[in-house]
């Protein structure tokens, strides 16, 4: 019985599969879908719209009020993929014993997750404004 709890208490403290490990891998599957979907998902739709305000322009339609929404577009996905860039590999990079020595070693990288969402989210309000803008 003594070395069952020697060894539980060894995978407990030296793997740290739920406190480091588990989230570890939520987090890069978050990363991954930001980077490699939502992102370019966007990039497309602003693609698409500043085709669609090249057209209205040649047709001489005043599209000014598309200036500002676009550069916020811009800027969200530029946020998003600098959040994105390389924070998978360093959120693979941690160690147990990093965790051990610092609990809070996920924290920034839940943050910069957050706040890519937050962006996307932002990212996705300025493209109805614009396509709003052109109907």
């Amino acid at each position: 019985m003594a070395s069952a709890a020697a060894l539980s208490r060894e995978i407990f403290n030296n793997y740290r599969i739920y406190f480091l490990v588990d989230p570890v891998v939520h987090f890069v599957r978050a990363v991954d879908s930001l980077g490699g979907v939502v992102s370019p998902n966007l990039a497309d739709a602003e693609h698409a719209l500043k085709s669609l305000i090249a057209q209205e322009k040649k047709l001489g339609r005043d599209v000014s009020q598309t200036k500002k929404p676009m550069r916020d577009l811009e800027s969200q996905i530029s946020a998003i993929e600098a959040k994105a860039s390389g924070l998978a590999d360093e959120l693979l990079g941690f160690t147990p014993a990093q965790w051990n020595a610092n609990h809070a070693l996920l924290e920034p990288a839940g943050q910069a997750i957050v706040s890519s969402r937050t962006a996307a989210v932002q990212a996705l309000a300025d493209i109805t404004t614009v396509e709003g803008m052109l109907k």
